[in-house]
């Protein structure tokens, strides 16, 4: 074992311990090599600040859980997981970004848009009609009126967890039964903004 590693063994076990000299020592060590890497996956200064900093927030905060044989690897996989974790949310932004823009491009007038709105609306509210009565009015109480499941279940005089298992199966159910009838457009909004 080097030195190096035997000098990061010692600086773990006095983290894991709490002591902050120890992280503060971890940090400048580690700091402007680790900002590079993430640097280099992200391709941008403000996201790697914000990648390092997440890290080192989580080692502090997880330090009690920590055992890593070697430091340096650990602290690199842990900044290389944020870094692709960033750009697997942005890949995934950008894609649907692009797909909303190509479908709202097809759309060729505020007519057509109008009409299919209104035409999932009717969907919507015909879906509503058909829930059992509990469900509809946890729905109703959860969209229309904004309540949180907490203040829900008070109102029903339900367990909070109850409210939020109707809350998914009314998603779920959402989901499967007016997919099929909605266009790319809309059944895209909808997964993004009803869930």
């Amino acid at each position: 074992m080097s030195d190096f590693q035997k000098e990061d063994e010692i600086l773990v076990k006095r983290l894991i311990s709490g002591d902050s000299k120890a992280f503060e020592q971890i940090y400048y060590k580690y700091q402007k090599r680790l900002y590079h890497f993430a640097l280099k996956l992200t391709k941008e200064p403000s996201v790697a600040e914000e990648v390092l900093q997440e890290v080192f927030i989580k080692l502090w905060t997880n330090r009690k859980q920590i055992n890593p044989v070697n430091l340096k690897a650990y602290i690199y996989k842990m900044v290389g997981n944020k870094a692709f974790n960033y750009l697997r949310t942005k890949a995934f932004r950008e894609e649907t970004e692009k797909k909303i823009g190509e479908s709202l491009i097809k759309s060729n007038t505020q007519t057509e848009s109008a009409v299919l709105f209104s035409e999932y609306e009717q969907l919507l509210q015909d879906f509503i009609r058909q829930l059992p009565p509990q469900k509809r009015e946890i729905y109703l109480l959860s969209e229309q009126k904004g309540k949180s499941s907490q203040e829900i279940a008070r109102q029903l005089n339900l367990s909070t967890k109850t409210v939020q298992n109707n809350l998914s199966q009314i998603v779920k159910l959402m989901k499967s039964r007016l997919k099929p009838y909605l266009t790319s457009t809309i059944s895209l909004l909808l997964i993004l903004f009803r869930c």
